[in-house]
């Protein structure tokens, strides 16, 4: 059985990640970014499907550069450290 072909190129993937930390730069603490958060504040985002941002966001998180929990509905909320870190947040 031949695997399986992505259909999000290199490029695509690298354009995701980028209009990911841009919406997340925009967004406040008041926001709660969720992946539907997300693809309403950015009209590039709003064509992918939620699995793959939310593959995206994992990844981002596994860098560092994204922190992620759970909000008031069990909806995950993503958030950029830096942001964070200049709001007072502190991470151990």
């Amino acid at each position: 059985m031949p695997g399986r072909k992505s259909q999000y190129s290199a490029e695509l993937n690298a354009q995701i990640k980028t209009n990911l930390l841009m919406t997340l730069e925009d967004a406040t603490e008041a926001d709660l970014p969720t992946t539907d958060w997300l693809q309403r504040n950015n009209i590039i985002l709003s064509g992918i499907t939620p699995q793959k941002m939310a593959r995206s966001l994992n990844e981002l998180w596994e860098m560092g550069l994204v922190v992620k929990g759970k909000n008031k509905n069990g909806r995950m909320v993503y958030r950029l450290k830096a942001s964070m870190e200049s709001e007072g947040y502190t991470f151990e």
